[in-house]
């Protein structure tokens, strides 16, 4: 994989930052559309897109329910991570990279900055959700180092469900403890069942209950 150079930066997103959160919103609008395009209905597009604005962003900022990270090439839109710190891991919603950045090591330089975040803050986890049938992501993760186990439904609201297989990075400064983490963590997909799973959407926690099919 390449190195990512020169001209990179990663911006932590601030509340009151608001040319550079309406920057980033046209950012997703734009470049999450593209992503999904291939792997789940138009419908199911829209409806996601329809709770990317200015607002929700800001909103999740200042309510600590999410942060977002801005990740820049020579000042070009080059790609964004989305994520939580949890009491025991950090919770990785969303890495994108647009698609002429890719194979250039931004990848693994935006999770090496997220694993730094992790180690500052006395964790050594890092979770995250795929879509089931989104095969080349998984394929990137585990080149990562990440470890995939159980599938999840992540019920989204309004009668949307998606299939996801979750993935865990154990980290460390130590290489055999991290190898060692790993380890330990595939050992608990083993006995894991199947489930369904939260979604945060339009203020509120969604879950499966709260709407029938």
């Amino acid at each position: 994989m390449k190195k990512p150079g020169r001209g990179l930066e990663i911006i932590e997103v601030r509340e009151r930052q608001s040319k550079l959160i309406s920057r980033l919103c046209d950012f997703m609008r734009q470049l999450l559309p593209k992503y999904y395009n291939d792997l789940i209905e138009k419908e199911q597009i829209n409806y996601i897109t329809f709770f990317i604005h200015c607002k929700a962003i800001q909103n999740a900022i200042k309510e600590n329910i999410f942060r977002y990270c801005y990740i820049l090439k020579n000042n070009k839109d080059a790609g964004f991570i989305k994520y939580v710190i949890e009491k025991d891991h950090i919770y990785l919603s969303q890495i994108h990279i647009a698609k002429r950045y890719q194979k250039k090591g931004i990848g693994r330089f935006a999770i090496e900055h997220l694993k730094n975040i992790a180690l500052k803050n006395g964790l050594k986890l890092i979770v995250s959700y795929i879509l089931t049938y989104d095969t080349k992501t998984q394929e990137i993760f585990i080149k990562l180092g990440f470890k995939k186990g159980a599938m999840y439904t992540k019920y989204i609201g309004d009668k949307h469900l998606f299939w996801e297989d979750e993935f865990r990075l154990a980290i460390s400064d130590d290489p055999k403890e991290a190898n060692a983490l790993n380890e330990m963590e595939l050992d608990k997909f083993k006995t894991k069942p199947i489930h369904s799973r939260p979604y945060w959407a339009n203020g509120k926690v969604i879950t499966y209950d709260d709407e029938k099919f």
